[in-house]
């Protein structure tokens, strides 16, 4: 369904800043419509897959930021406050965030086993 593609690329793209009844007018659909469709193309409703969109692009950016603390870049990407972030990322991964990106930064890179995520300039 070329239209769904079309919303889970928006979505993907700006995940804190569009939300699905402005995307549903955009696309010229129905938000029940949408939903609907949505969930046969994806299997996800269209607000699962924002959030878990939202979701992976901050834990990305708070992987790559060795500086930066993931509570503060959460805020950056839309959620609420920090203890929501917290309680997504247990409920997603099973583990609290500060624990993970201890041992993520410490990782190699996947196409440059060398060099830690630590070692990036």
């Amino acid at each position: 369904d070329p239209l769904i593609e079309q919303a889970m690329a928006m979505l993907y793209r700006r995940s804190v800043a569009i939300s699905v009844a402005d995307m549903s007018k955009a696309l010229d659909l129905g938000p029940r419509q949408l939903e609907r469709r949505f969930r046969q193309v994806c299997g996800l409703t269209a607000a699962e897959f924002r959030g878990l969109s939202r979701f992976q692009h901050t834990v990305r950016r708070a992987t790559l930021a060795a500086t930066d603390s993931p509570g503060g870049i959460a805020l950056g990407r839309g959620y609420y406050d920090q203890s929501h972030f917290i309680h997504d990322f247990h409920r997603r991964v099973g583990r609290p965030p500060r624990a993970y990106f201890a041992e993520a930064r410490t990782r190699t890179h996947f196409y440059n086993p060398s060099r830690s995520l630590v070692d990036m300039p």
